[in-house]
C-alpha cells in the first residue's frame, strides 16, 4: 500500500468519514442488546474469575523462567 499513495488516501477518507460510530458496529450492539438475554450471553461474574485463573494459570506455566 505505501507505495500506492492514491489508494492510501482512499482509506485515511473512508476512514474519516466512517468514524468510530459506523453504522456496522451500531447494528450489532442492537442485536446483542435484543438478543443476548434470550441465548444466555453476558457478563457471568463466576466465569469471569475462572476464566482469570486458567489465563494467569498458563501463562505462569508456560512463562516463567525455570528455576536455577
Amino acid at each position: 500500500m505505501n507505495d500506492h499513495p492514491g489508494k492510501l488516501a482512499a482509506f485515511a477518507g473512508a476512514a474519516g468519514k466512517a468514524g468510530k460510530d459506523a453504522a456496522l458496529p451500531r447494528v450489532f450492539t442492537v442485536v446483542s442488546l435484543l438478543s443476548g438475554p434470550l441465548i444466555g450471553m453476558g457478563f457471568d461474574e463466576q466465569a469471569t474469575g475462572d476464566a482469570t485463573a486458567r489465563i494467569v494459570a498458563f501463562f505462569d506455566e508456560h512463562l516463567r523462567p525455570p528455576a536455577p
